[in-house]
């Protein structure tokens, strides 16, 4: 399964050193259950706003693991949410 994964800053809840461990804390966990991680990124450093974005393949017997430690981090960090996305690929 590919999964993608959003958090975000926006909204200003954590400062910058918070929202460093927050980005570290979620890169820890996606790479302890990802088979692959395809891709990392975030929002240009200069700009107000922070996100970040993980694309990774996951063994489905990890799937809820790894959504059971990320609602606890969002928690942890005061976060609303993280985006959460299964995409569906097909070999043709």
């Amino acid at each position: 399964m590919i999964i993608s994964i959003e958090i975000g800053n926006s909204d200003d809840k954590l400062t910058q050193a918070e929202w460093a461990k927050y980005v570290e804390a979620v890169r820890h966990k996606v790479s302890i259950y990802a088979e692959q991680v395809f891709f990392f990124g975030g929002s240009p450093n200069w700009m107000h706003w922070q996100n970040a974005c993980w694309h990774f393949e996951i063994d489905n017997r990890y799937e809820t693991p790894l959504r059971e430690v990320l609602i606890l981090l969002r928690k942890k960090f005061n976060q609303e949410s993280i985006a959460w996305s299964e995409l569906i690929y097909e070999y043709i």
